[in-house]
């Protein structure tokens, strides 16, 4: 629990990261519910080696998950790493203007259809 609240702490903008570390805690606190009161019902349809290996095989998706999606941030500072999910941000966005164009389909000129 001590690694994800570091990581919330490092996930979002200052202006906003008390807000949702706390959206975030409280939806960690509504799926430890869920986990504790749907426990006793899978162990009766799995058995307890198939809980035992379901929670291992989900936990396992989520450390891949987690290996594929959260940044490498080691020797770096806050605003630092903010900057960089920022900028990351900054050209998805300058991307898919750029992909699109910005230009409405009917004075598109690539489309090999001349003007609508």
């Amino acid at each position: 629990m001590a690694v994800v609240q570091l990581l919330l702490a490092e996930s979002f903008p200052t202006e906003i990261r008390a807000y949702a570390s706390g959206l975030c805690g409280a939806f960690t606190a509504v799926n430890m519910f869920g986990a504790t009161k749907l426990y006793p019902y899978c162990v009766d349809w799995l058995g307890f080696h198939g809980t035992f290996w379901m929670y291992g095989a989900v936990m396992l998706v989520e450390v891949i998950y987690g290996a594929i999606s959260i940044p490498e941030n080691k020797g770096q500072s806050l605003v630092k790493t903010e900057e960089k999910m920022i900028n990351s941000e900054e050209k998805k966005k300058a991307d898919y203007k750029s992909y699109n164009n910005e230009t409405p389909f009917r004075y598109r000129t690539d489309t090999g259809l001349g003007d609508v």
